[in-house]
């Protein structure tokens, strides 16, 4: 999203792109089924009605019809394309905020020791997220999740600002989504399946 941008401005691009995602699947769908129908169509008249077919106009509606299916399909992919769950190389760790280690909730703790910071850092790197149409930043079931909720700031010594980047790792889903005013979630790809148990694990050993 913009950067400093008010957040109204931002809010309207987030929810004017998941409109637009939002119809251009529902589309994709819609032309699967057509492009199906003039191929099961074509088939039919060929095997059953010979000579009274149109081929060049079958042929010409199941061309249009494909090529607008890869169009949307390669928009759609695009949009779900992964990225790095930390920004590139610009960007160092400044400093962390530690707001809630389930089943406490505490005042929020700032960390700036450099060697945990790089630790944390380097379990992070290792992952990458995809953004999520609908997802949202809320914990819903609190016992069940144990989530561990925190922030990192980075800074960017080129361009001399600063970039929030909020965390909410749980037992079944990891969320990461930055501060940039507005902005969509991020679903982790926990391929591994491990990224909870080093967190926690992280938490444990130095909380």
């Amino acid at each position: 999203m913009i950067r400093n941008a008010p957040i109204w401005v931002n809010e309207l691009l987030v929810d004017s792109l998941r409109i637009i995602l939002g119809l251009l699947i529902i589309i994709n769908i819609i032309f699967i089924i057509i492009l199906v129908r003039y191929i099961i169509k074509g088939i039919y008249y060929k095997h059953k009605k010979q000579g009274k077919h149109n081929e060049y106009y079958s042929r010409k509606k199941i061309f249009l019809y494909s090529g607008l299916i890869i169009v949307t399909a390669i928009i759609i992919s695009i949009f779900y394309l992964p990225r790095e769950v930390l920004p590139n190389d610009d960007y160092s760790i400044y400093s962390m905020n530690l707001h809630k280690i389930y089943p406490i909730e505490q005042n929020q703790y700032n960390i700036k020791e450099l060697s945990k910071l790089e630790e944390l850092e380097r379990i992070l790197k290792d992952y990458k997220c995809k953004r999520s149409l609908f997802g949202t930043s809320c914990v819903q079931h609190m016992k069940d999740s144990k989530p561990i909720c925190f922030s990192l700031i980075l800074y960017n010594q080129n361009e001399k600002e600063t970039l929030v980047v909020n965390f909410i790792i749980e037992n079944d889903r990891q969320r990461v989504y930055t501060s940039a005013n507005i902005d969509f979630v991020y679903d982790i790809e926990n391929k591994d399946g491990m990224l909870d148990d080093k967190i926690y694990r992280f938490f444990e050993e130095n909380y």
